[in-house]
């Protein structure tokens, strides 16, 4: 388990931001802030300076790939985990090229979560896969971009 964190959630639908608010404080974190679309989610991570940013991708006013672009750019070290009900390939390597660590795809499981997290060290140093895990989106491919992709059953892919 990792050690307890600090997280924004940042989604506009109410069943999802809920579910995974339930889902981090059972695994021991703290949710300190919500917000509903990009503004938001850009304000409420000036203010609070959360661990991790959990923010969905489609979202009204400014999506969370907008949002994701403007929270690094103003603090590279932002560590964000990009929500997805669609699950493509295009959007895993858009997250990557903006600095996500992770894409979940949704419906996602407790599992899921709590092996993202696990890999995200408090100190921001992020955690490399184990052995016998998938390498990043990004190895695949030959380069070293950070974003994994997690799948709806908690598996790496």
């Amino acid at each position: 388990m990792s050690p307890p964190m600090r997280f924004i959630i940042v989604d506009d639908a109410d069943e999802p931001l809920h579910k995974l608010w339930r889902m981090l404080e059972e695994a021991g974190h703290t949710v300190v802030g919500v917000a509903r679309n990009g503004v938001e989610a850009i304000l409420k991570y000036r203010e609070l300076q959360p661990d991790v940013l959990v923010m969905d991708v489609i979202m009204p006013r400014m999506n969370g790939m907008e949002a994701l672009r403007a929270i690094r750019a103003e603090f590279p070290e932002a560590r964000v985990i990009l929500t997805c009900a669609l699950n493509s390939c295009d959007t895993v390597l858009e997250a990557e090229e903006n600095g996500a660590a992770f894409c979940l795809f949704k419906p996602f499981s407790l599992e899921c979560v709590t092996n993202a997290i696990a890999q995200l060290d408090p100190t921001g140093k992020d955690k490399a896969p184990k052995e016998g895990e998938a390498k990043p989106a990004a190895a695949k491919r030959g380069n070293s971009g950070p974003a994994t992709t997690l799948g709806t059953l908690g598996g790496r892919v």
